[in-house]
């Protein structure tokens, strides 16, 4: 298993700050983006408890169930991954990097049918 290291924490098309990005806080904001640096420098148990704190006053909020999906996985534990995502895809359904994100953990478990039909859903939400 590689872990889910190809998975998006973030949707490549919201960048911390756009307005695009879902309405946090200014606090939660600052936590979400902190959360990510943390990711990106491997200091994964404080990123997942920003991300928690995050979660906790934005329930359902897509990109952080997103980065919690990509910390678990990280943390070895993607059956947990696989929930988050879940969640983030009942949040966002029209987010095709969710389902991308869908796909790389299925891959991981041994799921290819449907990892690729996680793709397939991804290709349709953003076309070439």
């Amino acid at each position: 298993m590689r872990n889910c290291r190809g998975l998006q924490s973030l949707p490549p098309d919201v960048a911390p700050g756009s307005p695009k990005q879902h309405a946090l806080s200014n606090l939660a904001q600052t936590r979400y983006e902190r959360a990510l640096m943390l990711q990106r420098f491997n200091q994964l148990d404080e990123a997942q408890r920003l991300a928690r704190q995050v979660l906790r006053a934005h329930p359902g909020h897509g990109p952080t169930l997103q980065l919690l999906a990509a910390l678990a996985c990280l943390q070895g534990q993607p059956k947990q991954g696989l929930q988050l995502i879940e969640a983030a895809r009942a949040a966002e359904p029209g987010n095709a990097a969710a389902h991308t994100n869908r796909a790389r953990i299925l891959a991981d478990l041994g799921e290819p049918a449907q990892a690729l039909a996680a793709l397939d859903r991804a290709l349709a939400l953003r076309p070439a």
